[in-house]
Parts: structure tokens; C-alpha cells; sequence
């Protein structure tokens, strides 16, 4: 990595016994312009960006949301009420923002096995319309349910993104070797995703065995942009803290590169820990999905701020997804209340503080000052995180 190498630190010295990575409430304000990318190359903004002004970073927004499930009851809404029902109520958490992202949790093909009473998926390829309608320019493939409908399933997926421009991660083509990175061009500065899973399919999985080959990649990546993010697949369905596994392959993707891990597979939200200066989300939960549980259905939009020499920013928004609908919406005051409640615990058996208001919160990793080095543990003297305005 370039860019954030200089970021990677963690409290100051003074502040080390005082406080821990600390979260607390912003509200998010501002519109920006959509961007469209393309699997394999870098991706420009399909609109002009305004200039800089000199000596002024450019901010980029990220914004990544959990697992997006389009068939069974989704699909059914789809069909119903067209695509534009599933993302309608949060088109406010995602418009501004630079880049979106999902794990896409099944095939979009119109042919292959199809059993959803045995949990094996296959949404219409036209529910596709609704990641369109969303803004959503890059998915990840690296999960449990990318082979439900058999490889040519999976191909199908694929043609089916491409033709939209949606860029994949996690997952191979008919002509392409293995799983590759997703580049983006954003205001003069390249992010990059790659996706992996502890699970079906092996050609992205991240194990024991293969730790040391998928770091190196990582490192490859990190290499080559300014902003990473790396997404697993991993851990246990329904368990709300990370297993020792999950901790020690997130420390070693953040050691490899990454400045951002976004975790899925467990289906609720799980703690964020900021580890070295990267920062990695354990689980982002469900966004799209129809389960019969309360806290599945109670989830986050996580919002990620970068400005080059400043630092990176996550804010979260808590969303819920109503069964009457199964797509994703703000909640404010008791809904907001609970989830936040949930995730302050959740943060702080991770060593991070939690502070709540107005139905949000944020985490701000401070880049070092010029001329800082850093130590063995990614300590620098004079750097920062904690309470202050952000990037």
C-alpha cells in the first residue's frame, strides 16, 4: 500500500491508558456522483469530479452493506413490485457516496439447481435491477451460495454483472485463471477489493493452508492502491463475536495490506476492531435477506471517509429490514437505540468504545504527522485516534 501505510498506528502514547478506538455520532451530509467499474480494469467516475482546491486531499466515500440475498421472499417482492422496492428506503444512505458495495449471497442465472426449502438459491438474472437501481458498482462472489446453481450458474452471474458494469470479486469467469482484484479510478486515487471465503468456492478460499498465498496477494493489492478493502465470507451463522480464527485472519490481512476488512456470513452484526490502523468489521450482517429472527433483521449501512494525509472514517447508519418487505430501511429512536446498544458491547469486548447520538456513530483513524516513523506494533509518536473531527 502507499497512501495509508502512514495512517497505521494506534493511540498515542498520552492517550494509551486513557481511551480505546472511540465511535461516536456523525450525520451524514452531502451528495456526490455515481462511478461504474468494470471487473479487471480500473473504473473512472461516470461523471466529471469537481477540482480540488490546492493543497486540499480529495474525500472519498465508501459505503459497504452485509449480505444481499435476491431470491425467496426478495425475489418475490421483486416480482411483485418491480426491483427498485428493495433499495428504495436507504437511496439516501447510498447516493452520496463514491463507491457501494454488497456480498451478493446467490446466483442470478436462469437455469441450474433450485431448492429453497434446502437453502440452495437462484434469483432471476433481472433481479440484477435492483444492485442497478441501489448504485451498487462492485459485489463479492466469495461465499456459500456463489455454486448453488452449478458453475454455469456462476457464469451466468457473471455475464449478467458485466452487463450491467457491476465489478465482482471473489469469483472467476469461463476465460479467466483465478479470482482477481476490482480497481477503481475515484478523484485521482485507485481503491481496490479483493473477496475470499472459508467456504465453497476454493478458488477464493482463505484457510490455514492458504494464509500465507492470500496475504501475498493482499500485499500485491496494497501495492497498487491507496484504499484497500478486503471482503471474507467466514465465521460462525448467528454468533455475535468474532471466533479466534476470524481475529487472527483479520490481524493478518491488515499486516498484509488491507486498510478495511469487511466480514459476512453470520447473518447479524459483530464488533469493529481497529487493529494497527486498519479497521475490520467483523460481520456486516444481513441487508437483504428473509429470515424469521428479530436480529437478523437489525443491521448497519457502513459508510467509510478517506482523505489522503487526514485518514479513513467509519460511520454507521442502523437500518432495519422489515418482513413485510424484506428490504433494508433507516430506523430512528427505540429501533436505532437497540441496535447501537447491541453494537457498543459488541465494539467493547473488542477494545473499542462505542458513543451514541442521534441514531449514528463513527470511528476515525488519524493519519501520522510528516516525518513520523512507525514501530513494531504500528505505534508512531504524535499520532491519533479518537474524538475529533474527521476526514
Amino acid at each position: 500500500m502507499t497512501a495509508l501505510r502512514s495512517h497505521r498506528l494506534p493511540l498515542a502514547p498520552g492517550l494509551l491508558a486513557a481511551a480505546a478506538p472511540v465511535l461516536l455520532l456523525l450525520a451524514l451530509t452531502g451528495l456526490g456522483t455515481l462511478s461504474v467499474a468494470h471487473h479487471g480494469a480500473a473504473a473512472k467516475a461516470s461523471e466529471p469530479q469537481p477540482a480540488q482546491p490546492d493543497g486540499v486531499s480529495p474525500l472519498i466515500s465508501v459505503v459497504a452493506v452485509g449480505d444481499v440475498m435476491l431470491d425467496r421472499g426478495p425475489g418475490a417482492k421483486i416480482r411483485r413490485g418491480g426491483p427498485e422496492v428493495i433499495f428504495a428506503r436507504v437511496l439516501s444512505l447510498l447516493a452520496d457516496a463514491d463507491l457501494r458495495f454488497c456480498n451478493l449471497e446467490c446466483p442470478l442465472s436462469a437455469t441450474g439447481p433450485h431448492d429453497v426449502a434446502s437453502l440452495v438459491f437462484r434469483a432471476d438474472p433481472g433481479a440484477v435491477e435492483a444492485l442497478v437501481h441501489g448504485g451498487f458498482q462492485v459485489v463479492s462472489l466469495a461465499n456459500n451460495h456463489t455454486f448453488n446453481a452449478g458453475r454455469e450458474g456462476l457464469y451466468n452471474t457473471i455475464d449478467t454483472l458485466r452487463a450491467k458494469g457491476i465489478a465482482y470479486v471473489g469469483a472467476h469467469g469461463r476465460n479467466e485463471a483465478e479470482a482477481s482484484c476490482a480497481s477503481f479510478d475515484v478523484k485521482g486515487l485507485k481503491v481496490g477489493f479483493l473477496a475470499y471465503t472459508q467456504f465453497r468456492p476454493t478458488h477464493a478460499l482463505l484457510s490455514r493452508q492458504t494464509l500465507t498465498k492470500v496475504c501475498g496477494q493482499v500485499r500485491q493489492a496494497a501495492g497498487r492502491h491507496d484504499l484497500l478493502f478486503v471482503s471474507v465470507h467466514w465465521g460462525e451463522e448467528y454468533r455475535r463475536s468474532p471466533t479466534a480464527e476470524q481475529v487472527a485472519f483479520g490481524h493478518a490481512l491488515v499486516d498484509a495490506g488491507a486498510d478495511v476488512v469487511l466480514g459476512h456470513h453470520p447473518h447479524i452484526l459483530e464488533g469493529v476492531e481497529v487493529y494497527k490502523g486498519g479497521v475490520i468489521c467483523y460481520s456486516l450482517g444481513n441487508c437483504v435477506f428473509d429470515q424469521r429472527d428479530v436480529e437478523p433483521m437489525e443491521s448497519a449501512v457502513f459508510r467509510f471517509n478517506y482523505r489522503p494525509g487526514v485518514g479513513l472514517q467509519l460511520r454507521l447508519t442502523p437500518v432495519w429490514i422489515p418482513r413485510a418487505t424484506f428490504a433494508p430501511e433507516p430506523c430512528q429512536n427505540e429501533k436505532a437505540d437497540k441496535i447501537l446498544t447491541r453494537l457498543e458491547k459488541l465494539c467493547g469486548g473488542l477494545g473499542t468504545q462505542l458513543l451514541v447520538s442521534d441514531d449514528q456513530a463513527m470511528v476515525t483513524v488519524y493519519a501520522a504527522r510528516s516525518g513520523e516513523t512507525t514501530d513494531a506494533t504500528g505505534g508512531a509518536a504524535g499520532g491519533e485516534q479518537g474524538v475529533r473531527p474527521g476526514p
